[in-house]
């Protein structure tokens, strides 16, 4: 009775989770009807099982395994297919095994480990009718049990892909909400134009940030799921290896020899093909980890924090480089390769790549400056020599600049750092806007002042503070020249602020009878006939109407 009672256990919790508003059901998504009909099989088969099973462990003991080769066989080979019954329903029901990168159990590796535990009670049913009843009977018993730690990780990765999506859309939802309030702190001044309130209203919710949160996402799932994978493989070599030394022999295979020095004595150590699987395995987790641990931290830690701009793409960045330095030590240290052997190798590379490539050198320590300092950060507006553009990666050898083409440009380092250059939004994303408005010498100052002071009120993108100024700077050529001088809250409303201010502006100067000057200019008249008499027509100041500026 007590060897039931796992699988009793395991029944009322499947039987739990498969309730209609359950965890199979209402969080991980799998079709209601599919989950039904698995579980109707599966409770039946197990009220087949539970009492065989029993019966097994009944003669295996009875009167010294007297019955063990009759009805002990015959019990098992129920239960074999009995096993096989469960295992084909769960397979129609399409209960996923493994899941692909997109989170689809619709793949070839899936179907094979179905097949192959269909085969397996089937194979051990046809071993035990044989005579090889206590092998099937230790070999069916591991492959159950690491089926059981499979379905237990599968069921682990639900878990946190779910709760993955729920922190996901919270993030989501937040921002959202911060983005509604400023758009109602806008509307509360009462100057918002409707277009203008519309065609913003339904694009901020989403789209720019669900693709970060969908890309941190994507790599934490790749993460979990690299993790699981590791621990079901460890779990399943652990478990295969009580019945038979297996990998055994791995470390009987010598492959080359090292020498070695412990207290002062010189020893050689071999170097065994167990040695190497095992550094190739710690090299390519090392690797797993480099690509996703950082999107996993950042979705879990960091996003909590209150940290400064930059700090958690740096505190990413250098967990990187650690996580790489480590594991590339202990990957490299298992087949022999030390630090203590490397480093005047190390030392001597150091010395003569210091003449050749001494560029590679000064950027990448310019790229650990720039982690730490933070004179640039990711989505800074930036712009050096004549180029301008936002900072899209910072990577340990270049910095990627996106210019307003979509263009990326590759940008070492160093000029970061030894270079003089404009960053837009480092500690404060303001930036003026000043514009030059001509008006006719005959209209009314004030009255035009007034005129630039309302289309900046009127602006939607305009700030409040610092306040707009308008300035009356020059009179040429009997124009009158004035400067608006208005304030934007990032480098990407330059360019939207300039047409909606000159088009209130237009409206402005229509609505007050001003029409917009152009300059005098001189035409010079010659005659065809090569002659050098000539004539120069004079143009005064004279007005257009207010259609461009």
């Amino acid at each position: 009775m007590t060897a039931t009672v796992p699988l009793l256990w395991v029944v009322m919790i499947c039987a739990t989770f498969a309730r209609p508003n359950g965890l199979f059901i209402a969080h991980f998504g799998w079709p209601r009807n599919r989950v039904a009909r698995a579980m109707r099989y599966y409770l039946m088969s197990i009220g087949l099982i539970v009492p065989l099973i029993m019966a097994l462990i009944m003669f295996d003991n009875l009167n010294d395994r007297e019955f063990s080769g009759s009805l002990g066989r015959l019990c098992f080979m129920l239960i074999c297919g009995a096993l096989a019954i469960v295992t084909l329903s769960l397979k129609r029901a399409g209960i996923p095994l493994y899941l692909d990168k997109t989170g689809s159990g619709d793949n070839m590796f899936n179907r094979m480990l179905w097949n192959l535990l269909l085969c397996a009670p089937l194979v051990a049913m046809l071993a035990a009718a044989v005579g090889y009843l206590a092998t099937s009977q230790a070999l069916l018993a591991r492959l159950e049990t690491s089926v059981a730690i499979w379905f237990l990780l599968l069921v682990i990765y639900h878990v946190i892909r779910r709760g993955m999506l729920i922190q996901r859309r919270r993030l989501a939802f937040d921002r959202a909400k911060h983005r509604r309030a400023e758009i109602l702190a806008q509307r509360a001044r009462g100057e918002d134009e409707p277009n203008h309130v519309n065609s913003t209203e339904g694009t901020i919710d989403a789209d720019e940030v669900e693709l970060d949160l969908d890309a941190i996402s994507t790599q934490s799932l790749r993460l979990v799921r690299s993790i699981l994978m590791l621990i079901a493989l460890l779990s399943v070599i652990f478990l295969w290896s009580e019945i038979h030394s297996a990998f055994g022999f791995l470390e009987n295979i010598s492959l080359w020899d090292v020498t070695s020095t412990v207290q002062g004595v010189e020893s050689l150590e071999p170097i065994t093909l167990g040695a190497v699987l095992i550094a190739i395995l710690v090299l390519i987790i090392t690797t797993q980890l480099v690509r996703n641990f950082p999107a996993l931290l950042e979705l879990a830690l960091l996003q909590h924090l209150d940290l400064t701009p930059g700090t958690g793409y740096a505190i990413t960045t250098i967990t990187k480089y650690l996580i790489l330095l480590f594991g590339g030590m202990v990957g490299f240290s298992m087949i022999g390769i030390e630090w203590s052997k490397l480093q005047w190798l190390v030392a001597a590379l150091t010395f003569g790549l210091g003449f050749g490539m001494q560029e590679i050198f000064a950027n990448f320590v310019s790229g650990l400056i720039i982690l730490f300092e933070k004179p640039i950060r990711i989505g800074d507006t930036v712009t050096i020599r004549d180029l301008t553009g936002s900072i899209t990666k910072i990577n340990t050898r270049a910095t990627t600049i996106s210019d307003w083409d979509r263009k990326e440009i590759i940008v070492p380092n160093k000029a970061f750092i030894t270079e003089q250059f404009i960053n837009w939004s480092l500690s404060d994303s303001v930036t003026r806007v000043v514009l030059t408005v001509p008006a006719p010498s005959d209209a009314n100052s004030e009255e035009v002042t007034q005129i630039l002071y309302t289309a900046a009120e009127r602006c939607t993108l305009v700030l409040d503070n610092p306040a707009p100024e308008v300035f009356l700077v020059d009179l040429q050529q009997g124009i009158q020249i004035f400067e608006l001088r208005i304030y934007a809250a990032e480098m990407g409303h330059r360019m939207p602020l300039r047409h909606e201010i000159h088009q209130l502006i237009l409206a402005g100067f229509r609505e007050h009878g001003i029409d917009m000057p152009f300059p005098p200019f001189q035409m010079r008249l010659e005659s065809l006939d090569g002659l050098k008499t000539g004539k120069t027509l004079t143009s005064a100041a004279r007005k257009r109407p207010a259609g461009s500026l």
